[in-house]
């Protein structure tokens, strides 16, 4: 479990929240006949902010950020391919 999660549930927790949206996401490309791996990465993002501790989070915070990212992978694919 990423260090950064444990930190901010101990910190929800305590009642603080940050008001920055931050994604992780952690990939592995695989060759699906041979198992061979091609490619791995990690990705940081940086959403809209929230107003206040009280603003619950929604896709809409995230969706241009997680677009970007998808786009980029189908980019990378027809590279690939």
């Amino acid at each position: 479990m990423p260090i950064a999660a444990v930190f901010s549930g101990a910190s929800l927790a305590m009642g603080n929240r940050d008001d920055v949206v931050v994604v992780y996401v952690d990939a592995l490309v695989s060759d699906s006949a041979t198992g061979e791996k091609i490619a791995k990465g990690v990705r940081q993002g940086v959403g809209e902010n929230l107003r206040d501790d009280k603003q619950q989070l929604d896709i809409e915070k995230v969706k241009k950020l997680l677009n970007g990212w998808a786009s980029g992978v189908g980019i990378m694919s027809e590279k690939l391919l």
